[in-house]
């Protein structure tokens, strides 16, 4: 459990997840493909899947799973539409939130594709 002055506890950060950047790279025929690149290429979070809020619901046209990750603060710049994958299902960065004390971070993301086996 988190103390009162908000600093995760080792015991919350139970699962491993990857933070990725997709990047666009040349095909070799005039196009792009996009790969993704590891931004953070190992960490722990406390993870908690959400119920979507009304005004998530009314800005999105297909809501999918909401999930919620939290780790420790790290220097890495994690941005909006970066990746996650946490037990080989991807999710999309959408929000983040990072303490005023600078001591963890707060992510928010949407799943790839639905499905209810993590």
């Amino acid at each position: 459990m988190a103390s009162n002055t908000g600093i995760l506890s080792a015991g919350e950060l139970r699962e491993i997840i990857k933070i990725q950047r997709p990047e666009r790279v040349p095909n070799g025929s005039g196009g792009w493909e996009t790969t993704y690149v590891d931004v953070i290429a190992k960490t722990y979070a406390k993870v908690t899947q959400k119920e979507a809020s009304a005004d998530v619901i009314a800005s999105q046209e297909n809501v999918n799973a909401l999930v919620e990750f939290q780790l420790r603060h790290r220097p890495e710049n994690i941005v909006n539409g970066d990746r996650i994958v946490w037990r080989g299902f991807n999710f999309t960065v959408n929000r983040i939130v990072v303490d005023p004390l600078r001591t963890s971070i707060t992510i928010t993301a949407n799943s790839e594709i639905e499905t209810t086996e993590r």
